[in-house]
């Protein structure tokens, strides 16, 4: 359900074979993971960490669901169950995951997927400044456009 309280309509929700691409790059890096990068856990959850990021990046991807309540909520239809959280989501666990899941996991994804757009595109990848990074993405906006915006 989204604010207003309206039921969410699967046929409504979208991006599925990208959410696939994200959770094969993230399961490549909670492995890649040493031991110290994991935190700590209390009791076992179940709510996992592949699921909660799976199920945020789901929610970016599909405007109709609106707020932490419809996130929750499209966790019990039986295909995000299938393709994007392997069980439904209750509030708590979905607002407790928010400081026990290591945010720097889900950052060394998006730049990884980063990196390899830009190869993609055939752009060269610099590290030596900030303003040499502001360049990568100047010359990005150019080849993508056609020209300079």
């Amino acid at each position: 359900m989204g604010r207003a309280g309206k039921k969410i309509d699967e046929k409504k929700l979208t991006r599925w074979k990208l959410l696939d691409d994200f959770r094969c790059r993230l399961a490549k890096a909670q492995a890649a993971a040493s031991p110290c990068d994991k935190r700590p856990g209390g009791p076992k959850r179940l709510l996992l960490e592949k699921d909660y990021f799976s199920l945020m990046l789901f929610g970016l991807f599909n405007p109709v669901v609106d707020s932490m309540r419809g996130l929750c909520a499209a966790s019990h239809l039986k295909r995000v169950q299938e393709d994007i959280c392997t069980r439904p989501v209750s509030l708590g666990s979905f607002s407790e995951a928010q400081g026990v899941f290591d945010p720097e996991l889900l950052k060394r994804v998006f730049l990884d997927h980063r990196r390899r757009s830009l190869l993609r595109a055939g752009i060269r990848i610099s590290r030596r400044t900030p303003q040499a990074r502001h360049l990568v993405f100047f010359r990005i906006r150019i080849k993508l456009t056609g020209g300079a915006t």
